[in-house]
């Protein structure tokens, strides 16, 4: 699950850096076809060099086909920040005995409970006393 989460953030972070143009073809006014990109993208229906004769005359000037480009750019500049290196006598000190302590493989051989005897099992008391009422 972390691995995913990981790359997950990562293709985020590389995409919303590099950022994406999102490309809009508009004829008569109306849009036509849009694709995102990560470059800008010339989108076409096909009409664009019969329209462009009439463009030219002015004549019709709401049928000309055109393209939008929206740049979409994370313009931050991230930079790595410098941290001190300066490590307290108490760290070191604290980590080198709980670092030890997790490869420590001394077994305890002594052992604590030797002169404890354990608790009787519940029995049942007139089954070991054997008396009956009859």
């Amino acid at each position: 699950m972390k691995k995913v989460l990981s790359i997950l953030l990562a293709v985020v972070f590389f995409i919303s850096s590099t950022g994406f143009t999102i490309s809009s073809h508009k004829c008569g006014g109306k849009i036509h076809k849009q694709q995102i990109n990560i470059v800008a993208a010339d989108l076409g229906c096909g009409m664009e060099k019969i329209i462009e004769l009439s463009c030219e005359d002015n004549s019709i000037e709401n049928n000309c086909c055109q393209n939008e480009f929206q740049n979409f750019k994370i313009t931050d500049n991230f930079q790595v920040v410098d941290f001190d290196n300066q490590i307290s006598n108490d760290f070191l000190v604290a980590f080198r005995f709980s670092y030890v302590q997790l490869f420590n493989t001394e077994k305890n051989t002594y052992g604590k409970y030797i002169n404890y005897s354990p608790p009787l099992p519940d029995q049942d008391i007139p089954v070991l006393i054997q008396s009956f009422l009859i």
